[in-house]
């Protein structure tokens, strides 16, 4: 490890090596990156399951990458796959861009949340030291300590009007936003190419998430952790439409 200076929040950083040779540029106070400095990595269970349904033909989609964990660990590990991060967090966006630098890998970074369309939501920032529970969803109250409008898209109209291609693998972590992200991308997970989707729901959260990917034909398991949490990770799979992909987990 070394410290380094960061430009952004006039944090300083730490350059790490994690045991799977991810290289990356950590903020000791964040949660995330001090699991990272603690035990190595964070929900690598969740890259493992990602890795595990990902074949070389396929397009991954990385909604609410964050510092790029499983974005970057992939793009290095599989460089065949098609790699696009998504996330509306300016300084995080700004982190995921340095690492994938540091590591050397070029993935496709869209600036931007992933909603049912497209406009400018509040981008809520309820936790100083936890930037991952930033999120889109209307969840702040009297203790959030930003908000700031931020675009959104559609998960389809990125497809048709951006030239971002469309995904047949997608991980999302959009605390509390995941039926919305779900309800703009119908076409591209009606169309059959997408066959698996790993996302993020707490314990106490509706069945929304689940439901959706339900009526579309996917089965749902939650992926082990040996961590105990108020979240689950869950991994959702269906036989591919035209897709070679690995065995399922």
């Amino acid at each position: 490890m070394r410290l380094i200076k960061s430009y952004i929040a006039a944090e300083p950083l730490v350059q790490f090596t994690t045991p799977h040779q991810l290289k990356l540029n950590l903020t000791p106070r964040h949660y995330i990156d001090s699991e990272v400095l603690r035990h190595g990595d964070y929900e690598f269970e969740v890259t493992e399951a990602l890795v595990g349904r990902l074949g070389d033909r396929d397009v991954f989609w990385d909604v609410g990458a964050n510092i790029g964990l499983h974005s970057l660990y992939i793009a290095i590990q599989m460089p065949k796959v098609r790699v696009v991060a998504f996330d509306p967090n300016t300084d995080i966006v700004s982190r995921l861009r340095d690492n994938a630098h540091l590591n050397n890998v070029a993935i496709e970074i869209v600036q931007s949340g992933l909603w049912h369309s497209h406009g400018l939501l509040r981008l809520n920032d309820p936790n100083p030291v936890n930037p991952g529970m930033t999120g889109l969803e209307s969840n702040a109250d009297s203790t959030t300590r930003t908000q700031v409008l931020v675009p959104v898209l559609g998960g389809d109209d990125c497809i048709a009007h951006l030239g971002v291609p469309s995904p047949t693998v997608i991980k999302i972590d959009a605390e509390g936003a995941e039926t919305s992200v779900l309800s703009g991308l119908r076409n591209a997970i009606d169309s059959g190419s997408v066959h698996t989707v790993v996302f993020e729901q707490r314990e106490d959260a509706d069945e929304g998430p689940r439901e959706t990917l339900r009526s579309f034909g996917f089965q749902i398991a939650p992926i082990a952790s040996e961590k105990g949490a108020s979240h689950c990770n869950y991994i959702a799979t269906r036989e591919s439409n035209g897709t070679d992909i690995a065995p399922s987990i």
